[in-house]
């Protein structure tokens, strides 16, 4: 009689082996969290070196895991530091972000609680900027025909923002805008 090996071969289980694929939403969750954390100075300063560092920091003390961090194009938070808005948030002495807020709307007749949370903004002394991240579906090729639905989309969102800040600061909101992190490019709203 033939005996048969019957050791039971030891796999990783399928959800392991198989290679993770994340949401737009994920992406923009995880690239949100590194802007939230990156030194827009030093970013300025060293480029795609610095964003490097700062995921593998991230990575390290556990903000990411490695597969979430490759999710991330650094070359787009580099981008965005060299455009001319993020020159001049490089420029403020003081930026802000992760600012929640609460307001009182009146919507259909109703009082009602608003909640959320700014991403950035900075005072240039005149008046402040406003900045929201967002990631898109769009491609880069269809940006420019997309830039006034992208506007019209978040327009009310960002009128509420500006109210909340300019409530919570008393100074006022000169300017805001989107940046599309998965396209390194900011519409003005």
């Amino acid at each position: 009689a033939q005996t048969e090996n019957l050791r039971p071969e030891l796999r990783k289980p399928k959800s392991l082996r198989e290679e993770r694929t994340f949401s737009a939403a994920e992406v923009g969750t995880f690239t949100h969290a590194v802007l939230e954390h990156m030194d827009f100075k030093r970013a300025g300063q060293e480029g795609i070196t610095y964003v490097r560092e700062l995921l593998q920091d991230m990575v390290s003390n556990e903000i990411l895991t490695t597969e979430e961090a490759e999710t991330v194009n650094g070359q787009k938070m580099v981008d965005f530091v060299e455009s001319d808005l993020g020159k001049r948030l490089v420029a403020c002495r003081k930026v802000y972000r992760e600012k929640p807020f609460n307001i009182v709307k009146e919507i259909n007749g109703n009082r009602t609680l608003v909640q959320g949370i700014i991403d950035c903004w900075f005072d240039e002394g005149d008046g402040l900027v406003l900045l929201d991240y967002k990631t898109t579906h769009i491609s880069p090729s269809r940006f420019e025909q997309s830039k006034r639905e992208i506007a019209d989309r978040y327009q009310m969102q960002m009128e509420l923002y500006r109210e909340a800040l300019e409530e919570a600061t008393g100074k006022t909101v000169k300017e805001s805008y989107l940046f599309l992190t998965n396209l390194g490019k900011v519409i003005p709203i």
